[in-house]
This record gives C-alpha cells, sequence and structure tokens, in this order.
C-alpha cells in the first residue's frame, strides 16, 4: 500500500490536530461513497500514536473492508487499563509467591537505570561464532509475571490433572521397556481421577514422581528413537534466522555431533529472534513444531510473528516491551482457538534498527530492511505487534485502524493448553519430570537466569559473556548473593528443551568433555541463532537447571 510522506503526514496531522476541515483529507460531500462509509465509522478522538502511517481514504476504505478493525483512543485506553490492572495483578500475586519462596525477592527491585523500557529489559550483547550479537534480556516485570502465572496455574486441579495424566503415560511407556509396568505401583488410569481434588491428584503426581526417581539410573541411560520428519513446511525467505545455509558445522566435542536423540531429527532449524524480546514466543513455537513431527512426521516452520502479533493486539494488549510468559500467552492462545500462520504467510522481522524511547514509550525504525523502499517482506509498524496500522483523515475528522494480515486457515494447527509441572517445593521432583520428558522425545519450556550461563564454573551472573565452551557445554555454577543478601537470581530468558544425556554415556564417547555432575546435560535450543553455542544449542548440566529454572511446561501437543 502507498504511503503518504512523511512531510505531508505532520503536516496533515498538525491542521487535524488544530481542528482544520482540510487536513489533507477529502471533504465529506465530495465521494457518497465514502461519506456513507465513514459515517458509520467512529471518529478517533485524539492524537494519533506516533509512528503510524497515513493513508487516504480509498486506501484507508480498502483495509478495512480487508479486515482492518476502527478503533478510538478510547479502544487505547481501555486496552492500557487491562495491561496497567494485569500487571497489579500479577505484581501482587508474584509478591504472594516470593513470601513463600524468598529466593526470588530480587525480581521486586526496580529496573535499572539502563534498561530499555519500565519492564526492565535490557539489551545485550553475547559472543558468537560470527561477532558480537545483540540480543534483549527480559525485566524483572517479565519474571513478576512468570512466578504469577505459575502461582495460579501449577496448583489448580486442571493443571494437576493434565500432569498426572501425562506422567501415567510416560511412565506406562517407559517400564514396559523396563519389563515392568505401571500397574505395579498402584497407580490408577488418569479417566479414574479425573474429577478428584487438586489435593489429591498432586499426591498422586507426588507417587508417579517417586517411581520415576526409584528407576532414575536406568532412565538416566535409556534410549528412545523415532523416525525423522520430512523437508520443512512453511518456510520463505529464512528471515526467522541468522543467514541462509549453517554458520558452523556442528562443534567436534559437543553433543550433537557424537550422540544421536528422540529429537534430533525432528527439530526445526533454530532461529532468531534477533533484537526483540519474543524469546517467549520462539520457546512456545520451538515445543508445537517438535511436537507436530513427533506425531506427524512432518517439519512444518510456523509464524512467530503471527502468534505475537495476536497476543499484542488481541489477547493481552502491551504498547511498550515485548516480554512475554509462555505459559500464560499459551493458555491465551490456546482459550482462543488461535490457528497457527505459517512463517511463509507473516515473516519474522528482527528489527535489528529498532530505536526505543523509554521517554515516549515509542519504537522507531522498526521496518528497516523489511519494509522500506527496497523490500517489502510483510505488514510492519512501529508497535509491539507489528501489524498494520493506518490513520486517515475526512472533513477534518480523524479515523484509526489497525489490522493483521488475513492468513487465511494458516498452518491449521492449533495448540493445547500448557501443563505447569516446575514444583518449587519439591525441585526433586521437578527434575525426575523434565528427565523423564526429554528421554522420551517431548519438548520442554524452561524460563530460566540466562546471566548464569558461563564456559568457567562458579562465574559471577552478568550481561557479558553469556555463552557456552567452544563445544556447547556450560559449566556448574553456584548461585550468588547480592549485597543486601538476597539471591542474585532473574527469569529474563524462555529456550526449550529437545534432549538428555547422561554423564555416563558421554564419559563413555567422549572422556575429554566436561562433567559437571553425575546425572548429565539437558540438550537445549535457544533462539539466538545458530552462530551462538554449538549451532544454536547448549547443554546445560542438571544442577544448573535444578538451580536456575523458576518456571517449566509442557503438553503443546498439536491440535
Amino acid at each position: 500500500m502507498s504511503k503518504l510522506h512523511p512531510l505531508l503526514l505532520l503536516l496533515t496531522l498538525t491542521l487535524a490536530a488544530c481542528g482544520s476541515s482540510g487536513g489533507g483529507g477529502t471533504p465529506p460531500g465530495d465521494d457518497p461513497a465514502q461519506a456513507a462509509f465513514f459515517k458509520t465509522q467512529p471518529e478517533f478522538g485524539g492524537a494519533a500514536p506516533a509512528g503510524i502511517d497515513l493513508v487516504t481514504p480509498a486506501q484507508f476504505m480498502e483495509a478495512v473492508k480487508n479486515g482492518g478493525k476502527v478503533i478510538t483512543a478510547q479502544n487505547l485506553a481501555d486496552e492500557r487499563a487491562a495491561q496497567e490492572r494485569q500487571d497489579a495483578q500479577d505484581d501482587a500475586d508474584a509478591r504472594a509467591y516470593i513470601t513463600a519462596y524468598p529466593q526470588f525477592s530480587s525480581l521486586l527491585q526496580p529496573p535499572s537505570a539502563d534498561a530499555l523500557n519500565a519492564d526492565g529489559d535490557h539489551l545485550v550483547s553475547v559472543p558468537t561464532a560470527s561477532g558480537a550479537k545483540s540480543v534483549v534480556l527480559m525485566g524483572n516485570t517479565f519474571g513478576k509475571a512468570v512466578l504469577a502465572t505459575h502461582a495460579r496455574t501449577f496448583p489448580s486441579q486442571s493443571n494437576q490433572y493434565s500432569l498426572y495424566s501425562t506422567l501415567y503415560t510416560d511412565l506406562d511407556i517407559t517400564l514396559r521397556k523396563l519389563n515392568n509396568s505401571v500397574q505395579q505401583f498402584g497407580l490408577p488410569a488418569p479417566a479414574e481421577v479425573k474429577n478428584d481434588s487438586a489435593e489429591r491428584l498432586a499426591v498422586l503426581n507426588k507417587r508417579a514422581s517417586d517411581v520415576i526417581r526409584e528407576y532414575g539410573a536406568e532412565i538416566l541411560n535409556l534410549v528412545f528413537l523415532l523416525d525423522p520428519a520430512n523437508l520443512e513446511i512453511g518456510a520463505k525467505d529464512q528471515l526467522d534466522r541468522t543467514q541462509k545455509g549453517a554458520c558452523k558445522p556442528p562443534a567436534a566435542g559437543g553433543i550433537s555431533q557424537n550422540f544421536d536423540w528422540p529429537l534430533k531429527n525432528l527439530t526445526t532449524t533454530v532461529k532468531d529472534q534477533g533484537q526483540r524480546g519474543t524469546c517467549w514466543a520462539f520457546a512456545t513455537v520451538a515445543v508445537l513444531e517438535a511436537e507436530i513431527a513427533r506425531r506427524d512426521h512432518k517439519a512444518v516452520n510456523l509464524s512467530e510473528e503471527d502468534y505475537a502479533g495476536h497476543r499484542f493486539l488481541e489477547w493481552a494488549p502491551r504498547r511498550f516491551g515485548e516480554g512475554g510468559d509462555p505459559i500464560g500467552i499459551a493458555q491465551k492462545a490456546s482459550a482462543a482457538g488461535y490457528t497457527f500462520a505459517y512463517e511463509s504467510q507473516w515473516q519474522y522481522n528482527k528489527s535489528l534498527s529498532r530505536g526505543e524511547n523509554k521517554a515516549t514509550q515509542t519504537y522507531t525504525q522498526s521496518c528497516n530492511g523489511y519494509q522500506d523502499g527496497s523490500v517489502n517482506y510483510g505488514p510492519c509498524s512501529n508497535t509491539t505487534d507489528q501489524s498494520d496500522w493506518y490513520v486517515t483523515l475526512v472533513g477534518g475528522k480523524l479515523y484509526l485502524m489497525r489490522r493483521l494480515p488475513d492468513t487465511g486457515a494458516g498452518s491449521g494447527y492449533r495448540m493445547g493448553s500448557p501443563t505447569d509441572f516446575w514444583n518449587q517445593s519439591d525441585l526433586d521432583q521437578s527434575m525426575v519430570i523434565l528427565l523423564l520428558r526429554s528421554v522420551l522425545g517431548h519438548p520442554t519450556t524452561i524460563t530460566i537466569d540466562a546471566r548464569y550461563m558461563k564456559p568457567t564454573a562458579n562465574a559471577a551472573p552478568s550481561m557479558v559473556n553469556m555463552n557456552p565452551d567452544a563445544n556447547g557445554f556450560v559449566a556448574a555454577q553456584t548461585k550468588k548473593n547480592l549485597p543486601n543478601g538476597q539471591a542474585d537470581w532473574e527469569l529474563d530468558h524462555v529456550m526449550t528443551v529437545t534432549g538428555f544425556i547422561s554423564s555416563q554415556n558421554l564419559r563413555r564417547t567422549l572422556p575429554n568433555a566436561p562433567i559437571a555432575d553425575d546425572f548429565g546435560y539437558f540438550i537445549v535450543k535457544n533462539s539466538w541463532g545458530d552462530c551462538w553455542g554449538d549451532q544454536g544449542y547448549v547443554y546445560l548440566p542438571w544442577t544448573w537447571v535444578k538451580s536456575f529454572t523458576g518456571q517449566a511446561s509442557t503438553g503443546l501437543l498439536p491440535q
């Protein structure tokens, strides 16, 4: 769509603000059809938000006919009020949770002066094979939202039942492979306890976890292999990656080069979130893509851009700051019956040139290199949702609309509601569940403190040198304290666990590999491109995951 020159935009909006009936807009009587159309549309009723494209009335009408929604200043004010209420509720619920688990107290600290926004997000640099790379770590507003959703979700009857159903099925598969049966341990079938209380289900989950723990040594070394998926469906220009083609070969001393695991050939390519705070979207989409490949033997590339766009425009509007709680957003997407789009239907925009104005809470240059004078890969705007936002002037009145792209039937895939299995009161239970899920080839999301991802042991947490060693291994770390005595622990990043290798198997195949503990390493897919880590993967020690994870989910199954 052809848009007006920025100088004309400034002039017309200024005239509109001064009450001019000209203002560059079409007089109401010149076009009867146009006059009739705008007579039925609500006037915006305020100054146009910064960074919105001015279009002609005819273009505006066409966009509305193609799915655009005309909105008012009151609509935006209502969305902001709803966001503030949700933030306040998250803050209250997180504070109550932190009373029981004071190790998260540092999340109550205000954002530092160098934060990108009031949420406390930070733009930081990480080393990669192609040079330093800028990424966004989420701030404490995100961390509190994670804890709040966890506090509301984990103890609920529906979540405890979902967790029991998952554990029962996983145990049945595992114990059969070990020439045993789940019935031997007196665990009732899920259908028998569907209406039991949350407290009763929590007891059953503890019993199931104890069985996993009892067979832990055998489970650590189980090998399940799944059929590989076909070539990727739904990709296009690979804007969701660091570059076309692999950045570097797998590390000779890494897990990827030397081992197989169930999801190795079922996990889609490593993607790159660029300079946006959308790790939660990438981790969630990675889980769903892997579960689709596992079930349908078909690799699909789903659109993180469309998933994030719907979140910011429909499920949980937020005009500035992109952090998101992965479980809470997935719950909203599932409840809305959201159908994922293919990447080709709305390609990802890394916004590598984007500027952020903390004072005005606005973005600039979000679309450089994506939708500008030289290229047009899809809808874009200086907003969190990056969808089309248009204003027009008719008879001196300002109208505003916004529109997500029409992806038709999309990929056809929807997503089941996630299961929250991280129990801060029983971390051993949480870890054996994560182990069993990983060994059986089910991906999970984990929300962690990325500042502790270091190549050397017991390093201080910091926003520099966040990377594994040359072969992808993160060293064992000890949680440090702040000067006030509080644990120095944030929840600032989300990644996807795709597998597990025991220390015993690692030592047998790679005798010179670092052994961080007696358990082993989780194989984790990141969203910082395939030049980081071992082709985009990092190997986190068992004890590291146990120490620095604050939320984990599974069960994001395709529907």
